[in-house]
């Protein structure tokens, strides 16, 4: 299997002889992390202003779900990663589609970026990436799901 196809974020394959500074990537990733922190923040008041509060046990046991899943992923060999916390996130999508359709999977979606390793490092740039990036995608997914559209149909 090559090896040679990954690059890191801050390569630039028409000029190798510039050296780019990743002070400035790292900043741009950061604004793209408050940006994403603001639209997030943004769909959660909305949803709160709209839906009622889920409950706080299933909240919690679908939130210690979604993290449990998210340590047992399976890395393969380019680098990237797959694991099971969206079968979790779309039963948090089904168990809502009644009450709490939009808060309940926007905040157990958004546990997914609560990782050990990113914690112990405290790396809160990817912490938040993660899991607003979840949370918004929990949000999309349930706003164009088939269950949402038969159980809020009108008789």
């Amino acid at each position: 299997m090559p090896s040679d196809n990954i690059l890191p974020f801050t390569a630039r394959r028409s000029h190798p002889e510039r050296v780019p500074d990743p002070g400035s990537a790292q900043r741009r990733f950061r604004w793209f992390v408050a940006a994403l922190a603001f639209v997030w923040a943004g769909g959660l008041a909305a949803a709160l202003a709209f839906t009622p509060f889920p409950s706080i046990w299933a909240l919690l046991a679908f939130g210690a779900l979604v993290i449990a899943a998210e340590h047992r992923f399976i890395l393969f060999g380019d680098e990237t990663s797959m694991s099971s916390s969206i079968v979790v996130i779309l039963c948090a999508v089904a168990y809502w589609s009644e009450s709490a359709y939009l808060v309940g999977p926007m905040l157990v979606a958004a546990c997914g970026g609560l990782l050990f390793r990113h914690l112990r490092s405290a790396a809160w740039t990817k912490i938040a990436a993660n899991g607003l990036g979840m949370s918004v995608a929990a949000h999309w997914l349930h706003s164009h799901s088939e269950v949402r559209s038969r159980s809020q149909s009108p008789a």
